[in-house]
Protein backbone atom coordinates (compact mmCIF):
# COMPACT_ATOMS: atom_id res chain seq x y z
CA UNK A 1 0.00 0.00 0.00
CA UNK A 2 1.37 3.40 -0.94
CA UNK A 3 1.30 6.45 1.32
CA UNK A 4 -1.50 8.05 -0.73
CA UNK A 5 -3.65 4.92 -0.52
CA UNK A 6 -2.98 4.66 3.24
CA UNK A 7 -4.06 8.27 3.80
CA UNK A 8 -7.26 7.75 1.78
CA UNK A 9 -8.00 4.60 3.80
CA UNK A 10 -7.43 6.49 7.05
CA UNK A 11 -9.77 9.29 5.89
CA UNK A 12 -12.46 6.73 5.12
CA UNK A 13 -12.40 5.54 8.75
CA UNK A 14 -12.99 9.01 10.26
CA UNK A 15 -15.88 9.22 12.69
CA UNK A 16 -17.16 11.39 15.54
CA UNK A 17 -16.44 9.99 18.97
CA UNK A 18 -17.32 11.91 22.15
CA UNK A 19 -17.48 15.17 20.19
CA UNK A 20 -14.05 14.72 18.56
CA UNK A 21 -13.05 13.44 15.13
CA UNK A 22 -11.03 10.22 15.32
CA UNK A 23 -9.82 7.70 12.77
CA UNK A 24 -7.94 4.45 12.69
CA UNK A 25 -4.13 4.73 12.72
CA UNK A 26 -2.34 5.09 9.40
CA UNK A 27 -1.87 1.56 7.99
CA UNK A 28 1.52 0.23 7.04
CA UNK A 29 2.62 1.84 3.81
CA UNK A 30 5.50 2.53 1.46
CA UNK A 31 6.66 5.93 0.22
CA UNK A 32 7.42 5.96 -3.49
CA UNK A 33 9.55 8.38 -5.45
CA UNK A 34 7.82 10.48 -8.09
CA UNK A 35 8.91 8.18 -10.92
CA UNK A 36 7.88 5.04 -9.02
CA UNK A 37 4.50 6.55 -8.13
CA UNK A 38 3.95 7.61 -11.74
CA UNK A 39 4.64 4.06 -12.93
CA UNK A 40 2.60 2.38 -10.14
CA UNK A 41 -0.50 4.54 -10.57
CA UNK A 42 -0.18 4.36 -14.38
CA UNK A 43 -0.34 0.56 -14.23
CA UNK A 44 -3.22 0.72 -11.76
CA UNK A 45 -5.14 3.07 -14.06
CA UNK A 46 -4.47 0.83 -17.08
CA UNK A 47 -5.88 -2.17 -15.19
CA UNK A 48 -8.95 -0.14 -14.23
CA UNK A 49 -9.61 0.96 -17.83
CA UNK A 50 -9.10 -2.60 -19.08
CA UNK A 51 -11.66 -3.90 -16.57
CA UNK A 52 -14.43 -1.62 -17.89
CA UNK A 53 -16.90 -3.03 -20.44
CA UNK A 54 -16.31 -1.85 -24.02
CA UNK A 55 -18.20 1.28 -25.02
CA UNK A 56 -19.91 2.15 -28.29
CA UNK A 57 -17.55 3.67 -30.81
CA UNK A 58 -20.12 6.06 -32.22
CA UNK A 59 -23.20 7.66 -30.78
CA UNK A 60 -26.54 7.76 -32.48
CA UNK A 61 -27.75 11.20 -33.51
CA UNK A 62 -29.93 12.80 -30.84
CA UNK A 63 -32.54 14.01 -33.33
CA UNK A 64 -34.04 10.55 -33.66
CA UNK A 65 -34.59 10.43 -29.89
CA UNK A 66 -36.49 13.71 -29.67
CA UNK A 67 -40.15 13.51 -28.84
CA UNK A 68 -42.42 14.22 -31.76
CA UNK A 69 -44.91 17.02 -31.33
CA UNK A 70 -48.40 15.60 -31.12
CA UNK A 71 -51.68 17.48 -31.47
CA UNK A 72 -53.27 18.49 -28.19
CA UNK A 73 -56.82 17.43 -27.34
CA UNK A 74 -59.38 20.27 -27.58
CA UNK A 75 -60.01 20.26 -23.81
CA UNK A 76 -56.32 20.95 -23.15
CA UNK A 77 -56.30 23.77 -25.70
CA UNK A 78 -59.32 25.37 -24.01
CA UNK A 79 -57.71 25.10 -20.58
CA UNK A 80 -54.45 26.64 -21.80
CA UNK A 81 -56.32 29.54 -23.36
CA UNK A 82 -58.14 30.13 -20.05
CA UNK A 83 -54.81 30.16 -18.19
CA UNK A 84 -53.37 32.58 -20.74
CA UNK A 85 -56.38 34.91 -20.38
CA UNK A 86 -56.12 34.88 -16.57
CA UNK A 87 -52.41 35.67 -16.73
CA UNK A 88 -53.08 38.51 -19.15
CA UNK A 89 -55.78 39.93 -16.83
CA UNK A 90 -53.36 39.74 -13.93
CA UNK A 91 -50.87 41.82 -15.86
CA UNK A 92 -53.46 44.42 -16.78
CA UNK A 93 -55.05 44.65 -13.31
CA UNK A 94 -52.41 46.60 -11.37
CA UNK A 95 -48.69 47.13 -11.26
CA UNK A 96 -47.42 43.86 -9.76
CA UNK A 97 -43.68 44.04 -10.19
CA UNK A 98 -42.81 40.69 -8.61
CA UNK A 99 -45.54 38.79 -10.42
CA UNK A 100 -45.03 40.44 -13.82
CA UNK A 101 -42.22 38.12 -14.86
CA UNK A 102 -44.12 35.02 -13.74
CA UNK A 103 -47.22 36.05 -15.64
CA UNK A 104 -45.25 36.92 -18.77
CA UNK A 105 -43.54 33.54 -18.55
CA UNK A 106 -46.92 31.80 -18.38
CA UNK A 107 -48.18 33.74 -21.40
CA UNK A 108 -45.03 32.91 -23.41
CA UNK A 109 -45.14 29.23 -22.49
CA UNK A 110 -48.77 28.87 -23.42
CA UNK A 111 -48.07 30.61 -26.72
CA UNK A 112 -50.76 29.86 -29.24
CA UNK A 113 -52.31 26.54 -28.22
CA UNK A 114 -55.03 26.89 -30.84
CA UNK A 115 -52.50 25.47 -33.32
CA UNK A 116 -52.74 22.27 -31.34
CA UNK A 117 -49.04 21.71 -30.72
CA UNK A 118 -46.70 22.66 -27.91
Amino acid sequence: MTYGEAVMFQKSTMRMQNGRWVSDPLPEHVRLSEAEAFEYYGEKLDKYWASLPPSKLTQEPTQRKRRKKEPLPPSVIERLLEIKELAQKGLEATAMTTKDTKLRTIIKRVGKPEKGKI
